[in-house]
Parts: structure tokens; C-alpha cells; sequence
């Protein structure tokens, strides 16, 4: 049944503003400002959600240092100011409201220092494998505004027990060109200069249902529920080492093993539960061929 029209939501059209990203093309002034709100408005925008990353004076509390990292921050502060505060008396100049909106799981940008590196800094927000990046300073700064993980209560001796077997899952059940000599393990124990490992594993390949469907970031459909999908597992493992790679050593072809990656890799001990684990795509590690396809 439909709600009464008397108490439906008014039709609120808005636009999120990520000032940093803009402020990376060029300089921006007041009146460059007001271009971009006009534009907004015109398309029907009656709401601005504007991303703050704290105070442009180095001596207010809330101060941040994200515009010193982008291409065109010290100009463009020279230019409007604040940006919060120019925006805001702009977009209420043409009809717009604001809102200033803190995002308290962004740390920075999306890197982290190496804990094994020199440059590893442990009083800086820590992310698993090192610390953050430095960027968005007002929650370094401000940690009570951070962001919680929920509770975990990990498997006993889970970061002294040895990986046995790994489990790479593909989205299909389509054949694959991947064998056991072209697989790849290399280790760290600290996230730093990784190395090969020449490690002998038997490779078992199996097609068998979907345990749970499976959705990109997007929310597109990649597998469903108890769609066959092709396995390949490696036994006989005794892997020590916290950081793990597995990839291949082929640098030509199309991939022809993908998944998403958070549903793509499975590590095991000697019991038959998979280790609760954090997976890394392409976009994690520097100047390396490491995919979510093989």
C-alpha cells in the first residue's frame, strides 16, 4: 500500500563534494566555486554533502594538512579561505544547503608504511600490515572519531599456527589454465621485501557448489548460492610467515581465474575451518602484477 501523500518524505536531490580531488586539477577560486554550485543547482541539486578533512589554520584544533598533498591546495586556500566556509556562504547564496561531513573510517590515503620498513612509525594510525599513510589528519588527530571494528574473538594460537592449505575459488566453473608449476608463494614476516618461497604443495582441482553467493563492490550478482564453481587447492603446506602472496609467473595470456577478492582466497590449518583472514588486491601492494585474476 502506498503512504498517504500527506506523509511522504519530500524528493531531496543532493551531490557529494570531495574538494581534495577537484583541488588536484587546478586552482580554485570564489567565483570557480560558485560555477560549480551553479551547475549543481541548475541539474536540480538542493543539497550538498561537502567532505571536511579539518581546519586550513595550522593552529586550530581541528587543523588538517590534506590541501599540502594535492596539486593546487596552497593556491587555492589562498584563493577562497576555508573551503567549508566559502562553500556554505555560496551554496546559501544560490538556495543550497550544506553539510560538512566527517568521515571517520578515512584515515588517509590508500597506502600504508610497511611494518617491517624503516619508515614505519607505530604513534601513527595503525592499519594491518603498518601504519597510515598520513593525509587525513583531523581523525589522526581525533582517534575518539574513528571507527570500531566489532569484536573478534580469534581461534587460540592463531598467529603461531602454520598455514596447511590454501583454497583459491573461482566465480565459474569454466577450466583454467593455472597448474601447479605456475603458482607462486612469496612471504613476509612483517610486510616488507617479500620473498619467493620454493615450496612444494600438491594442487587439487575441483568443481563443487558455491558455499554463499557472492557480490562485486558494486552489489552485482558474481555467484549464486550452489552455482558450480572450479577450485584449485594447495596441500601440504607449512607456511610460518603472517604476510602471504599467492600469484603465478605468467606475464602473457588472459586471466582466466577471477573472483572477488575477498571470497577468492581461503586459508587453512589442520582443522577444517578456514582462518579468518584480510585479503589484498592489485590496488594494495606497489609496482607488482598481484590481481584478484589469474
Amino acid at each position: 500500500m502506498a503512504r498517504p501523500a500527506a506523509s511522504r518524505r519530500p524528493f531531496v536531490l543532493s551531490a557529494t563534494v570531495d574538494f581534495p580531488d577537484d583541488v588536484n586539477n587546478g586552482v580554485y577560486t570564489p567565483e570557480l566555486v560558485d560555477v560549480m554550485l551553479g551547475r549543481l543547482k541548475r541539474m536540480g541539486v538542493t543539497r550538498v554533502y561537502w567532505n571536511y578533512y579539518g581546519d586550513t589554520d595550522p593552529d586550530s584544533y581541528w587543523a588538517g594538512r590534506i590541501f599540502d598533498r594535492v596539486s593546487y591546495g596552497r593556491e587555492t586556500l589562498r584563493r577562497i579561505g576555508e573551503p567549508v566556509k566559502a562553500a556554505t556562504l555560496i551554496a546559501h547564496k544560490r538556495g543550497i544547503e550544506l553539510f560538512a561531513v566527517i568521515k571517520p573510517f578515512d584515515l588517509g590515503g590508500p597506502a600504508i608504511t610497511p611494518e617491517g620498513s624503516p619508515e614505519f612509525d607505530p604513534s601513527k594510525p595503525i592499519h594491518i600490515g603498518g601504519n597510515v599513510v598520513p593525509g587525513y589528519t583531523l581523525i589522526e588527530k581525533h582517534p575518539q572519531l574513528r571507527a570500531k571494528r566489532r569484536p573478534y574473538d580469534s581461534p587460540p594460537n592463531l598467529q603461531t599456527t602454520p598455514i596447511r592449505r590454501i583454497r583459491l575459488l573461482k566465480s565459474d566453473a569454466s577450466p583454467t589454465r593455472v597448474r601447479n608449476e605456475n603458482l607462486e608463494i612469496w612471504t613476509s614476516p612483517r610486510n616488507y621485501r617479500y620473498e619467493i618461497r620454493k615450496v612444494t604443495f600438491e594442487l587439487k582441482e575441483s568443481v563443487e557448489p558455491a558455499r554463499q553467493e557472492v557480490r562485486d563492490e558494486f552489489g552485482t550478482l558474481v555467484t549464486a548460492a550452489g552455482s558450480p564453481v572450479r577450485t584449485l587447492s594447495l596441500e601440504g603446506l607449512n607456511l610460518t610467515d603472517k604476510y602471504i602472496i599467492v600469484t603465478t609467473n605468467f606475464h602473457d595470456g588472459a586471466p582466466d581465474f577471477a573472483n572477488t577478492a575477498v571470497v577468492m582466497v581461503e586459508a587453512y590449518g589442520d582443522g577444517p575451518d578456514p582462518f579468518p583472514i584480510e585479503v589484498a588486491t592489485r590496488r594494495a601492494f606497489k609496482d607488482d602484477g598481484c590481481d584478484n585474476r589469474f
